[in-house]
């Protein structure tokens, strides 16, 4: 039996994760929760537990500031929205990544990693440096127009982009979809090895890049390889990491 704790600041996400292990492992042990980092802190000092599962952003700060301050020496696996803070998360005995919203497949790949290994703080460097620390992208998304709802590989999607406050999908075969989802948020799910966000307004797929031309005020201009009646441009500021981005993948 493995006891956890997690920190969560949304209910729903939380109600929905604890259903998920518990269907998933059924022999686990929550043996607290927390929504913000006092109370996580001395879930941390008075607890036994084997693992953590916990979210980034909590209601009253981040969560390294928990860890920070009660280092923990025991597995932790990240449950969130951002893929920024992959890098911060190794260095806080980090084993998994999740990225939301997760599934039970994602969920139980991570928890069968913690098992495999019998986790502790001893080996946990190892498995680190031997590249089993991972990012869980999302493969998919779906599109709902009405009733009608349409699942789409991401990689079948060359381009996203915004258009009078709706974030739309542009496939390889040139069908546009409409997508419930901000830009941003979007953005933080995919993975950065295939897309780039060139502009406010605009994430493209590396094998979409057909031809780079040079536009006015140092941008660069590109062509696609599907359909599209705008110009699509890369802005200033991200010029030199679109190139980096491009050369390096």
């Amino acid at each position: 039996m493995s006891r956890l704790i997690i920190f969560e600041d949304e209910p729903a996400a939380l109600q929905r994760l604890t259903r998920m292990i518990k269907e998933i492992r059924p022999q686990y042990t929550v043996v607290g929760t927390s929504d913000n980092i006092n109370d996580a802190a001395k879930l941390l000092e008075n607890f036994e537990y084997d693992l953590i599962l916990s979210d980034i952003e909590l209601s009253d700060g981040n969560c390294f500031e928990v860890f920070k301050k009660i280092n923990p020496e025991k597995p932790i696996i990240f449950v969130t929205a951002y893929n920024d803070y992959a890098i911060k998360a190794f260095e806080f005995n980090g084993i998994h990544y999740l990225l939301k919203p997760i599934n039970y497949q994602a969920l139980t790949k991570a928890l069968v990693k913690f098992e495999k290994h019998k986790i502790d703080v001893n080996n946990l460097r190892n498995i680190q440096l031997n590249n089993q620390f991972q990012i869980e992208y999302q493969k998919r998304i779906i599109s709902k127009v009405g009733q009608k709802l349409k699942v789409i590989e991401t990689n079948n999607i060359a381009l996203f982009f915004t258009e009078t406050g709706v974030v739309y999908a542009n496939t390889y075969s040139n069908t546009t979809h409409a997508l419930d989802d901000t830009l941003e948020h979007l953005y933080q799910k995919l993975n950065p090895d295939l897309f780039f966000r060139i502009n406010r307004q605009m994430i493209v797929h590396i094998n979409a890049v057909v031809d780079m031309i040079a536009y006015s005020s140092n941008r660069l201009k590109l062509k696609l390889k599907v359909n599209y009646d705008k110009d699509i441009v890369v802005s200033k500021d991200r010029v030199t990491a679109f190139k980096n981005w491009l050369a390096s993948h």
